[in-house]
């Protein structure tokens, strides 16, 4: 009789990657670094077979079926159960009630670091970000919704646009990849300075939404003609709308910068599915006479391919990793060492006005394109920055997200005008129905 091949039994615990040290330590009692991934189907989500899907997957993704522990050096990770004759797993998949990336439970649970939420056609995934980067959560997201639509009876390729749910997980997704392209000689990070801080009036219990609906085609063609990246130029009308808005006159001194986090496994060749980017700082000084569109791209040009390049990638992550590998650092208890690191992650904070987070295009078989509508990512707020945005696209709309706890919409509503004035065409969803402050 031919043996089946037994899959590996799970680790009792798992290391936290480098990065995902950083957001337990800088958590607060009403707020930890919590994100959204979500589709928009085409029919209303079924609950039961959703969490069939959710369980199904278990084995497939074992950094995210985990919740945290703390231990008496690093928090670390530890599997979630799972009933052995049922295989159902603690998930709990949730109609959805409440506004988005709300905390996530954290610590002394069986639910996982990641929650499944479904509204009428929405299907949303929320993870903490201890446990993957965006780029990651995006493939768990393409995953589970496959199979979801094969078990409800559509024919999905497994594999090519999507991770192969059917074998176990490589080594390589499982890598810690900073710990590997870490060296102690390189070059030196450029030093951050504070940046100007917009924050308007927090509103505790209440997020707001604007997304911003735009045609691929629109945005392609007007950043072609100014011989830059779309990225390069989202950039640049972020820019225009700061200048536009009134500034802190005790701020003046600081610099605008929009921070542009950047997957590193492409850089470094890496197939990690848990944390692997960075950050690039982009700035520009304000002026008392306020720039044109036109300015504003010929100072930033080049600046953002300069940014991304393998040396300056690698100096920003020793930079960041090197606290992690200091020797004084790695034998203090983590109660003292959570002190530490969340000063580092406060002031990190402080080195942007805002983010915007770019996904690019999301890339599944045709038989899954037939049953989405769209996608969405969204930001939680942090402590110090009251707006974040982000951007995702399916290659025919790009859906650009504005999302905060503040009412204010000062900054949306100048971007969404500046893009009007390019000639670009722009709707808008928001939740902000009936408010005065609506864009």
């Amino acid at each position: 009789m031919k043996k089946t091949k037994e899959k590996p039994l799970r680790p009792s615990w798992m290391k936290l990657d480098s990065a995902g040290t950083l957001y337990p330590a800088t958590r607060t009692r009403s707020w930890n670094a919590t994100f959204r991934f979500a589709f928009l189907l085409k029919e209303d989500v079924n609950p039961a077979l959703l969490k069939q899907a959710v369980d199904a997957l278990y084995d497939r993704f074992p950094w995210l079926y985990t919740q945290l522990e703390n231990g008496f050096f690093w928090s670390y990770l530890r599997p979630i159960p799972r009933n052995k004759n049922t295989g159902e797993t603690s998930v709990l998949v949730c109609e959805e009630n409440d506004y988005p990336c709300r905390k996530t439970r954290l610590f002394h649970t069986d639910e996982p670091m990641f929650r499944v939420l479904y509204y009428k056609n929405r299907l949303a995934v929320e993870t903490f970000h201890a446990a993957c980067d965006g780029g990651a959560a995006l493939e768990y997201i393409k995953t589970l919704t496959a199979k979801y639509l094969q078990l409800n009876g559509v024919a999905i390729e497994n594999g090519g646009e999507l991770l192969d749910w059917d074998v176990d997980p490589s080594e390589g997704e499982l890598q810690n990849s900073y710990h590997a392209v870490y060296r102690k000689n390189a070059s030196p990070a450029p030093k951050k300075v504070v940046s100007y801080q917009h924050r308007p009036p927090q509103m505790r219990g209440y997020f707001k939404l604007i997304h911003a609906i735009i045609p691929v085609a629109d945005i392609k063609a007007k950043s072609k003609s100014y011989g830059i990246s779309i990225t390069e130029y989202l950039v640049a009308v972020m820019f225009l709308a700061l200048q536009r808005i009134p500034l802190d006159r005790k701020q003046r001194h600081h610099p605008l910068t929009v921070r542009v986090p950047v997957s590193l496994r492409g850089i470094f060749g890496s197939e990690s599915q848990r944390n692997f980017s960075m950050f690039t700082h982009i700035s520009l000084q304000p002026t008392p006479i306020r720039r044109t569109l036109d300015a504003i791209i010929e100072a930033l040009r080049g600046k953002l391919q300069e940014g991304i390049t393998e040396e300056r990638m690698r100096a920003e992550l020793c930079a960041n990793t090197g606290l992690l590998e200091k020797l004084p650092v790695r034998i203090v208890p983590y109660l003292l060492k959570r002190q530490v690191v969340k000063r580092s992650g406060y002031f990190s904070e402080l080195t942007s006005t805002t983010v915007i987070t770019n996904l690019g295009i999301v890339k599944l078989p045709k038989s899954m394109q037939e049953h989405i509508l769209r996608p969405e990512v969204i930001l939680c707020s942090t402590p110090f920055r009251r707006l974040q945005t982000a951007v995702i696209s399916d290659g025919n709309i790009i859906n650009f997200t504005f999302s905060g706890d503040s009412k204010d919409t000062s900054i949306a509503k100048e971007f969404i005008r500046a893009l009007s004035e390019e000639g670009i065409r722009v709707r808008v969803e928001t939740n902000c129905q009936g408010e005065e402050d609506r864009p």
